[in-house]
């Protein structure tokens, strides 16, 4: 009879872990963690935001080309800030 005991508890503890992953899931705060794990998050058609590119300079220091709505940046990413380097209009043909 032990071993029904601790088959109920690794039963109990793989539903806990299946109720935390639908949870994440459903909340999306695996994705949001920057942990994907297979998660696919909800994909706006029309996003506002979106990065293009980042390249890793230093374990400290990053560039990241951002597009916002109709506008590029080119952006400097370290631990004493953000700096936009650079700003420039998307013309329609490079939307795609």
């Amino acid at each position: 009879m032990d071993w029904v005991r601790e088959l109920v508890a690794a039963l109990f503890v793989f539903g806990l872990l299946l109720s935390l992953l639908w949870l994440s899931r459903a909340k999306h705060i695996a994705f949001r963690m920057g942990f994907p794990l297979g998660i696919t998050s909800r994909v706006n058609a029309e996003r506002k935001l979106v990065l293009v590119d980042r390249l890793t300079l230093t374990p400290s220091s990053t560039l990241h080309l951002v597009r916002a709505h109709s506008r590029t940046y080119l952006l400097a990413v370290s631990t004493a800030g953000i700096v936009v380097l650079s700003e420039s209009a998307i013309e329609e043909k490079d939307k795609q």
